[in-house]
């Protein structure tokens, strides 16, 4: 079994390829954190000759940035997962790992596979309309409380 863990910036994303058989990293680098950098990453996960249908993606949940990489990874292996900062540090701290460094980030979360427990724990895929639908429930609930809010002040004038 394969996983492959992403650390995600703003500008770019550092990844790691771990081989759970092998017990090593077979593939690290970074790539930007576009369109044309997620090619790049594929790309280099197929040069590497290992069958990508069994590798599972963890990567760390940062407020919106993973979203892209997700889908698209979702959508080519189907085994991808956004793990909670909290789990990904008690995790990067049982393995003693204190520095703070992107490359170093990535190769913690491509580990997370030897942790059956945290597959309980992992973010269910989701169909991007589902995806899509909820986001919009979150907005329009948003919308709701807040237009309640501004009637109830309105009523208080």
């Amino acid at each position: 079994m394969f996983s492959l863990g992403v650390d995600i910036g703003q500008e770019r994303i550092d990844y790691c390829l771990y081989a759970q058989k092998e017990n090593k990293n077979v593939l690290e680098g970074s790539a930007t954190n576009d369109a044309r950098g997620f090619d790049e990453l594929w790309a280099a996960l197929i040069q590497t000759g290992y069958v990508l249908a069994d590798m599972h993606v963890y990567m760390e949940s940062t407020g919106g940035l993973e979203n892209r990489l997700f889908e698209y990874l979702r959508d080519k292996v189907g085994h991808a997962f956004i793990l909670n900062p909290k789990q990904v540090k008690c995790f990067k701290d049982a393995l003693f790992q204190d520095h703070k460094c992107d490359a170093i980030d990535a190769q913690v979360l491509a580990k997370c596979v030897i942790l059956p427990e945290l597959k309980n724990n992992l973010k269910a895929l989701k169909p991007k309309e589902l995806g899509s639908f909820e986001t919009m429930l979150k907005h329009r609930e948003f919308l709701v409380r807040q237009r309640t809010a501004a009637i109830l002040r309105q009523q208080r004038l």
